[in-house]
């Protein structure tokens, strides 16, 4: 969109990044802009170095991280692009020969900036210093202050004081600076470049990314947020937290930049598994905790009160449960007693146990008799699960065959054998909306279900799969496994260190930019990155999976469930990285 020299333009300016910590310096290895503050000059110090260009006519700023600085700063080390802090402005005035953008800071580590120790507010807040001023004759005309840095020469800087950063004056992890405008001179000039340094007093040096060991999104209707587990056994969450489905101990508020789940004492949470607006995981002292909505009692803690925090929920007297499945509003595990167990709501037959009540304390599936039940996958109004027998088994919704049965009875209230193939046995269950995948014993992965977007791979066919169908082979002879179902796609690991989606991207999720529907398992378009993806999670219109640690998110971003931190991407075409996560 372009501007003209009067007039009023909004638009997203700078997405940026780079960083790294650096210690106190020594004296012939300046760290920290001297000006002054000899006091701080000892404390550790986060840094990170951009250069800016800037189109005037377009209205748009544009920020990169720089490789390095000079022979001055041989430890300055700058992380990708968006990786630890963006200068962002969504209000661009071009009047009177000058440029003026509302700029903000935001925090994309996870540690405040502003603090030495976590709590009292430093007097530095951030400074965003002209390390190259503004060429083609642009001035700088309203900077703060000027500090002698990097040499003897003035070098102009803005503070964004500790009054921009809220009540605690501290910028804290995820959060973003009231704007302070900044003011250019054009001279006349069309386009401009300069450098910045944004150089803050950080508590610790060593706690700026996160590495996540797995991920997981919601295959439901409307869900919205996503988590990842910790390779150091920590939960962070983030995306929609209407009621409080992220577990930080509030609600109501999207939040879109990972935060820490509160899980109660000395407990560890893994195995996250999301629904619609609750989420559930298995903790280290052998009781599954629940937190979000629980208006049909989903949170299994018999009650129906909502929790913005790890719930436990409550089997019955001396029964332990582990192999945590969710769906779109209920929630099922393996119990120490042999029996399934399901809870929340009970509609179409879901919970398996003869039922559509709802119930909100676990309840014990009507295996066949005989048969065990594990390896459960709990979709929006269906759920299956493996046999001991060798068969597997599915129950609830069934309007579009997503139970494998060969029909499309409305429902079923009890676990009804899955029609596979003679000689074929299915492992690793996946239940998305209206559609089921596992991989086969033949070493092919086989869908069944709903498959008016494609998500169930059967080529030309948008009618229900009635019984286990192989999806066409992957270009190039890669094999697939561990399938994944989202609402109206499905994704899996590759043999290639790629991950493979097919179904529905009408908001990229698949990972593509080609926003038509593909029958065909397609590699997501991650290699630009140098990214070797794996694990993906499926939630309704996006999709994430890992890279040693580091986690990538792609499609829909409307309530920050892609975790980049702002709300002016409402989709990302193909995989970017989660700000402040990293490879181990």
């Amino acid at each position: 969109m372009a501007a003209t020299t009067t007039g009023r333009l909004r638009r997203s300016l700078a997405i940026l990044g780079g960083t790294l910590l650096l210690g106190g310096g020594c004296a012939d290895e300046p760290t920290t802009p001297r000006d002054g503050e000899g006091a701080e000059h000892s404390l550790p110090v986060l840094e990170s170095l951009l250069n800016c260009t800037v189109d005037v006519q377009a209205g748009d700023m544009t920020c990169t991280t720089v490789e390095s600085y000079g022979s001055a700063r041989p430890n300055l080390i700058v992380g990708g692009q968006d990786r630890f802090v963006r200068l962002n402005s969504d209000d661009v005035v071009i009047e009177d020969d000058l440029f003026l953008a509302q700029v903000t800071v935001q925090n994309l580590t996870f540690q405040p900036f502003g603090t030495n120790d976590g709590n009292t507010q430093s007097p530095r807040g951030v400074r965003v210093f002209f390390v190259d001023a503004p060429n083609n004759g642009v001035v700088v005309t309203n900077a703060d202050g000027t500090a002698p840095f990097l040499g003897s020469a003035p070098k102009n800087y803005f503070q964004f004081g500790s009054e921009l950063f809220g009540d605690d004056g501290i910028l804290a992890p995820g959060e973003t600076s009231a704007p302070k405008q900044w003011e250019f001179a054009l001279n006349g000039a069309t386009t401009f470049t300069f450098s910045v340094l944004l150089s803050t007093v950080v508590p610790e040096p060593t706690g700026t990314t996160i590495q996540v060991a797995r991920v997981a999104a919601p295959a439901s209707d409307d869900g919205r947020h996503t988590c990842g587990e910790l390779v150091d056994g920590r939960l962070f969450c983030w995306g929609r937290n209407s009621h409080g489905q992220l577990g930080s101990g509030t609600s109501g508020d999207t939040i879109r930049f990972p935060v820490e789940v509160k899980a109660p004492a000395g407990v560890t949470l893994s195995n996250v598994a999301l629904g619609e607006d609750f989420t559930c995981a298995e903790g280290s002292d052998d009781k599954i905790y629940c937190w979000g909505s629980n208006q049909y009692g989903q949170l299994g803690d018999s009650t129906n009160n909502a929790s913005p925090l790890p719930v436990a929920v409550k089997p019955p007297v001396g029964v332990t449960l582990s192999g945590l499945t969710v769906g779109e509003y209920h929630a099922c595990a393996e119990g120490s007693d042999g029996n399934a167990y399901c809870w929340g709501n009970g509609l179409r037959g879901r919970l398996g146990y003869g039922s559509t009540s709802h119930r909100n304390a676990p309840i014990a599936v009507q295996s066949p008799t005989g048969v065990t039940l594990s390896g459960l996958a709990a979709g929006a109004g269906h759920t299956c699960a493996n046999g001991s027998d060798g068969n597997s088994y599915c129950w609830g919704w069934n309007q579009y065959a997503q139970l494998g049965d060969g029909g499309e009875a409305t429902q079923l209230t009890t676990p009804s054998p899955v029609s596979t193939p003679d000689g074929l046995t299915l492992s690793n269950l996946s239940a998305g909306y209206n559609h089921t995948c596992g991989d086969g014993s033949d070493g092919k992965i086989y869908c069944w279900g709903y498959n008016d977007r494609l998500q169930s791979g059967a080529p030309g066919d948008s009618n229900s799969i009635l019984v286990p169908t192989a999806i066409p082979d992957a270009p190039g002879g890669v094999s697939l496994s561990r399938p994944v179902a989202g609402w109206v796609h499905t994704c899996a690991d590759g043999s290639d260190d790629k991950v493979y989606c097919w179904g529905r991207n009408t908001f990229s999720e698949l990972g593509t930019t080609a926003l038509a529907d593909s029958v065909t398992a397609t590699p997501v378009a991650a290699q630009h990155y140098g990214a070797k993806l794996k694990g993906p999670a499926v939630g309704r219109s996006h999709t994430c999976a890992i890279d040693d640690g580091e986690v990538y998110c792609w499609g829909l971003n409307t309530a920050g469930e892609l975790g980049l931190g702002t709300r002016s991407i409402l989709r990302a075409y193909t995989p970017g990285p989660v700000p402040g996560t990293s490879k181990q």
